[in-house]
């Protein structure tokens, strides 16, 4: 698949709204295609720069604010365990930050010369989507639950470690592209 054709998919899926009951399998699923999409950009660096390609600057710039759009998505959805409509509302949010965010960490792969480098990237992205994997789980077993239900604690502690995986990201890719 193409670089267009894979940054066309993840416009696709940007677009996607998940609803009962079948919402969070169906993130699932699509979060599971992202890691496919971000893999497959390793070792195909483009000849001929796209319109979207930015400085490095700029793109630690945009991956810091996609990871901290992330973190705080990521966390509406631990908080919203009262309402299943609210949950799913904040579920589409976060998976279309999570989008944001790949794209951005798939277009920086795109300029990177060295492999070595571009697999540093992927590997990141890859621990994010996973563990946000990790939290789409716990968001659905945290579903129409009481707040003393321990499913509900492990939600907060998912999001929790979703808040710092992104952290982390945001500062590996800046010592990075700072390399």
């Amino acid at each position: 698949m193409s670089f267009e054709a894979r940054i066309a998919r993840l416009g696709e899926m940007k677009e996607k709204n998940y609803a009962v009951p079948d919402g969070f399998l169906a993130a699932q699923k699509d979060a599971n295609e992202l890691l496919c999409l971000v893999r497959s950009s390793v070792g195909k660096p483009e000849d001929h720069p796209g319109a979207y390609d930015l400085k490095l600057s700029q793109y630690k710039q945009l991956l810091s604010v996609e990871s901290r759009q992330l973190g705080s998505a990521c966390r509406k959805l631990a908080m919203a365990e009262k309402s299943p409509e609210e949950m799913l509302v904040a579920m589409t949010s976060s998976f279309q930050v999570l989008c944001c965010l790949t794209e951005a960490c798939m277009r920086l792969v795109k300029i990177m010369n060295s492999e070595t480098q571009q697999e540093e990237i992927v590997a990141k992205i890859d621990e994010v989507v996973i563990n946000y994997i990790c939290l789409l789980k716990a968001a659905e077993a945290a579903f129409g639950k009481s707040s003393g239900d321990s499913s509900i604690k492990l939600l907060a502690r998912h999001s929790t470690t979703m808040a710092t995986i992104v952290s982390t990201l945001t500062r590996s890719l800046k010592m990075l592209l700072n390399k």
